[in-house]
């Protein structure tokens, strides 16, 4: 089971593992996605939405610096 960046939860299973052992493994990890989900949550709610337009500013390795358009590049 992995948490997609887009917060939606993947199952992987074999091939030779029917519907019920997967809904049980599911089941028993419940309380896993749960808590994932909110953590992923979490860290996405102080994302930053950029517009990536010039004088706009980004944080790297600690400092800040402004971002300048350049055409033809």
């Amino acid at each position: 089971m992995v948490i997609e960046p887009d917060g939606s939860v993947v199952v992987r299973a074999p091939e030779w593992a029917d519907d019920d052992q997967i809904g049980g493994i599911v089941s028993s990890k419940s309380l896993w996605i749960y808590k994932s989900l909110a953590e992923w949550r979490d860290l996405n709610a102080t994302r930053v939405l950029r517009k990536y337009k010039s004088g706009e500013g980004f944080l790297f390795l600690g400092r800040s610096y402004r971002l300048a358009l350049v055409s033809g590049q």
